[in-house]
């Protein structure tokens, strides 16, 4: 008895997203990522974030002479450490390294995983941004007190 080998066929439900395809170059990833609207939304909300990084680096960062509480540790003989106002920039910068790296992993995760993977990615994205900026925001107050 012959085992005769049938070609691959790919199976897809109607209306279903696009099965990974590891051959696709960036561009076609990106492209096919555009097309999905819960992706749009996701990056939308990214944008939004890191406006609102902006705009709040623009309103509390102040160059001065002062030293400048940059951290907090509960661990330390004192609870703020200060120095230089411009490593409060380096807070700001933080969520666009944040967001361009996971925006990277995300059209990578796209290609390899497909959709499923990489939606819930970029939502976990906007929550981490999110926090970010909470964070910046509340080290910046501070900030501006002791100004």
């Amino acid at each position: 008895m012959a085992v005769r080998l049938l070609p691959k066929q790919e199976a897809r439900v109607r209306f279903s997203y696009l099965a990974p395809d590891y051959n696709m170059n960036i561009k076609e990833v990106i492209s096919h990522m555009l097309r999905d609207r819960s992706v749009v939304i996701a990056l939308i909300a990214i944008v939004a974030l890191l406006v609102a990084t902006v705009v709040v680096s623009v309103i509390y960062i102040r160059p001065s002479d002062l030293q400048v509480p940059i951290r907090y540790s509960a661990y330390g003989i004192t609870n703020f450490y200060r120095d230089k106002w411009y490593y409060e920039i380096i807070l700001a910068l933080f969520a666009f390294i944040q967001a361009g790296l996971h925006i990277a992993i995300s059209v990578r995760l796209f290609q390899v995983k497909g959709r499923d993977v990489a939606l819930p990615f970029l939502w976990l994205t906007v929550g981490l941004l999110a926090i970010t900026v909470t964070l910046l925001l509340a080290i910046l107050q501070v900030a501006s007190l002791s100004q």
